[in-house]
């Protein structure tokens, strides 16, 4: 007769080590139960309640959710049916922000994964064949062409066997750009280098928004 209910925190920025290390203790607990799972530059925390009452075992989860967050931080980005790019296309929005994004080698990854949030701040975006040096230049002529207040561009190019990812924003507060290996299985590379320049965008914007 026991209720079993389910709080499921969406992290990006820091991998499934680094967050075992932070909530190691909360993991040995058996009610709540906390698991990790971890997909292309995002590790879902679910906390799994049973108690008598759907109350109960909602003020259970309710406890140890505001623990983790306080250890965890900015690395939270949403729960449940939060989306990373619903997130970050918020916070561009509260911002009054408009974003394109320029993409070469994620094969439409990132393009795609903004659409699908259906949030009237992003204007599209363009997939070119640029070399990460040239990503910059590139990207502030997508700016320009769609009038945008910021641009996001991701470029994945292969040397090898090593997997570089170049990420570059344009914002108004000021430029920035990351230079990344990726060592995973090169079918996951699109979708964990989008995700990591999503991750970044929405800490930029959300802290300049608080």
């Amino acid at each position: 007769h026991e209720i079993i209910k389910i709080r499921t925190l969406h992290t990006s920025g820091s991998g499934e080590a680094w967050i075992d290390e932070q909530i190691g203790d909360l993991e040995a607990r058996l009610n709540p139960t906390i698991g990790l799972t971890a997909h292309s530059g995002i590790v879902d925390i679910r906390i799994t309640a049973k108690a008598e009452t759907e109350a109960e075992a909602g003020r259970m989860i309710a406890e140890i959710e505001a623990d983790i967050r306080e250890r965890l931080g900015m690395v939270i980005y949403g729960a449940d049916e939060d989306t990373l790019e619903g997130v970050t296309l918020q916070a561009v929005a509260k911002r009054g922000w408009s974003l394109a994004c320029l993409e070469a080698g994620l094969g439409g990854a990132l393009i795609e994964q903004l659409a699908r949030a259906q949030n009237p701040a992003f204007l599209g975006g363009s997939r070119l064949e640029v070399q990460p040096e040239a990503l910059a230049e590139a990207l502030e002529e997508v700016r320009r062409g769609k009038n945008s207040s910021l641009a996001l561009g991701i470029a994945l190019s292969i040397l090898g066997e090593q997997q570089n990812i170049t990420i570059h924003i344009l914002a108004p507060p000021g430029n920035e750009e990351r230079h990344l290996t990726y060592g995973g299985h090169p079918g996951n590379a699109p979708r964990w280098a989008t995700n990591i320049g999503l991750n970044i965008l929405r800490r930029r914007a959300q802290q300049i928004s608080d």
